[in-house]
């Protein structure tokens, strides 16, 4: 909507949604002339912009409280999860995966970027896992144990590929490596899943089994 009975002024309504309503305006000096017919035309022509802007401006401000709120939730996880990307280097890891590999320095570290296992076997089995899951090969990925030095028995691990184009906190992940210590206690990290997500008891259930790394086709 357009109102041009204010002189001086040229105003516009781009969208209005209950109480709330985003405006355009420009003000010229007092004693200016009332915008001719032509201004106005071309305000109605510079609209359909404006509200797209409008549009644009809101949706990603959507998809940045959505990016947030899983960062948040990433992060409480006691799961460790690590965002993979070209050659297996880390974009990302949560702070439960970076205190698993500072206190596993006799199992795990990380060299040129890049989780590496001191078992040579271990070591061998994840570098062919990110291989495949860099490169979409072998369906969902593969779980398998690095081994850790006595009494500690070994780290659950999982590698998979990463199936969405991007990710909103870190464009360029390409797998997504789990990791799990048996010999911890698992916290209660996935009821602020639950509640952040607002998942149903079946669906977190189900999250359950997948976060700790259970097999796909044995979760469904």
């Amino acid at each position: 909507a357009i109102d041009p009975s204010l002189r001086g002024t040229g105003y516009a309504v781009l969208e209005k949604t209950g109480s709330q309503m985003a405006c355009f305006s420009v003000v010229q000096a007092n004693g200016a002339e009332p915008y001719s017919r032509n201004e106005l035309a071309l305000l109605r022509k510079l609209l359909p912009h404006l509200q797209r802007a409008v549009d644009l401006n809101r949706k990603f401000a959507a998809v940045q409280a959505r990016s947030d709120l899983a960062e948040n939730v990433l992060d409480a996880l006691d799961l460790a999860i690590l965002f993979l990307g070209e050659h297996g280097r880390i974009v990302r890891a949560n702070p439960a995966a970076e205190d698993l590999i500072r206190t596993n320095a006799g199992a795990l570290s990380v060299q040129q970027g890049r989780v590496v296992a001191t078992d040579r076997q271990s070591d061998a089995m994840l570098a062919a896992l990110v291989e495949d899951a860099i490169h979409r090969r072998g369906g969902f990925g593969g779980t398998f144990a690095i081994k850790r030095p006595e009494p500690f028995r070994p780290l659950i691990a999982k590698v998979m590929p990463y199936l969405k184009e991007s990710a909103p906190e870190a464009p360029s992940v390409r797998a997504l490596f789990f990791l799990r210590d048996p010999d911890a206690h698992p916290s209660d990290s996935l009821l602020e899943v639950a509640s952040a997500f607002r998942l149903t008891p079946s669906e977190s259930h189900l999250v359950t089994k997948l976060l700790y790394l259970a097999d796909l086709v044995d979760a469904a």
